[in-house]
């Protein structure tokens, strides 16, 4: 039965298997000089090195792959708009190409995809958002226009063409090293939202006079850029306000820090102490700043020096595990967490509260200098007086910790 069982789910797996590779075919579409090859469903087109001529690619192509068309004999290709990707160096080195009509549904245009050809044009679709490197480097375009959804123009994107006309999009950030070297540039208008140029961006243009830009120019620009006082008021009018919101952001920023301490100064002023006075089997909560028990009842904890140094050096305000301080062992044990010289916290232990402390538990002096003179590397110290104990170590980023213990 087991056999039975195991064989059957075989079976049917591999008829799965057998339908679904059935259902991928390299499908063939007829172009001058030959072919091209299509792998269906996905719709990518594989090869067409053989085309030749004119060439309008059928509407069932989703994608080209990467050197379909490399050196191929094309003198003009129709790209659909449900081609999404074009793949790098698709059409590279194809010789006799003219003319290319782009998808409109593409976001990038790879590398070498253009290169090498005979492109005298190009329309560069709005929704493309990078040009990269090389895309349509060696080629004969005169006019271009860059829309304003690219973002970034790749090194030797559009060299050694024969570019007159050059014109860039608002949005553009980047052009990178020798974009548009080697061209026959006139003038330049370059948008101000570009912030990164590469090396000889506009390198080996002889007739380029004149560079229309108010930002930061590239060292190797081979002229002075010059800023029109219409878009220089612009431009101005624009970082002031940057700099006025940057400013009305800080003040509102230190308000409400300062908002911050101010509550959390409040919420440690509010803090109370609470006591537990006892007469016989009764037992009474006291809380206040300095609170007292009633006539006839006693605080247990009051014979401590722990205790004490808790009450009137007013550490119960700080009773946090971390840079605080913490009463235990029925107010026997004091712990000071991360005492420092200086903290922005309101609610965290500084020196001024070891100092209390230190004197309300009466540490003698040689104890306090041991305490001063202890370095990250002692580890663990100990030391004894009177009735109390002490253990510390210390460690500069996270300051002093100590514990006072009364027997």
């Amino acid at each position: 039965m087991k056999k039975f069982a195991l064989t059957l789910i075989l079976s049917l797996t591999l008829g799965f298997t057998s339908m679904s590779t059935a259902k991928a075919e390299i499908v063939t579409f007829p172009c001058a000089g030959g072919t091209y090859k299509v792998d269906m469903p996905s719709g990518i087109l594989v090869d067409g090195k053989d085309c030749s001529g004119a060439l309008v690619i059928d509407s069932s192509v989703k994608e080209i792959k990467s050197r379909a068309f490399a050196l191929s004999k094309l003198t003009s290709v129709v790209i659909p708009n449900s081609v999404k990707v074009i793949g790098e160096s698709a059409f590279t080195s194809t010789g006799s190409l003219k003319s290319v009509v782009l998808s409109t549904s593409i976001t990038k245009i790879e590398a070498f995809t253009f290169s090498g050809g005979k492109l005298s044009s190009i329309v560069i679709p709005q929704g493309v958002q990078i040009i990269e490197h090389n895309a349509f480097s060696n080629n004969e375009i005169t006019t271009l226009v860059i829309p304003d959804s690219v973002a970034s123009v790749e090194w030797n994107a559009f060299s050694r063409n024969r570019i007159l006309s050059l014109s860039l999009g608002k949005s553009l950030t980047k052009i990178g090293d020798t974009a548009f070297y080697g061209n026959n540039l006139v003038s330049v208008d370059i948008p101000d939202s570009v912030t990164r140029f590469g090396y000889s961006v506009f390198g080996e243009n002889p007739t380029l006079r004149t560079i229309i830009f108010c930002g930061t120019p590239a060292r190797d620009f081979p002229t002075t850029p010059t800023c029109p006082p219409e878009r220089r008021a612009i431009v101005d009018a624009i970082a002031k306000a940057a700099a006025d919101k940057a400013a009305a952001d800080k003040a509102a920023a230190d308000k409400a820090a300062a908002n911050k301490v101010e509550a959390e100064r409040l919420a440690q002023d509010a803090k109370k102490l609470t006591i537990n006075c006892v007469k016989g089997n009764s037992n009474r909560k006291v809380v206040g700043e300095n609170p007292q028990c009633p006539k006839g009842f006693t605080n247990p904890m009051a014979k401590y020096l722990t205790y004490q140094a808790y009450a009137k050096c007013k550490l119960f305000k700080k009773d946090y595990i971390l840079a605080g301080a913490q009463l235990r062992d029925n107010g026997a044990t004091l712990i000071l967490s991360g005492v420092k010289e200086f903290r922005y916290e309101i609610s965290a232990l500084v020196e001024t509260d070891l100092i209390c402390a230190k004197a309300i538990v009466k540490m003698p002096a040689f104890v306090d200098a041991k305490i001063g003179s202890t370095r990250a590397i002692d580890g663990m110290q100990t030391a004894q007086w009177d009735k109390l104990s002490a253990f510390w170590n210390y460690h500069p980023d996270s300051g002093l910790n100590i514990t006072f213990n009364s027997k």
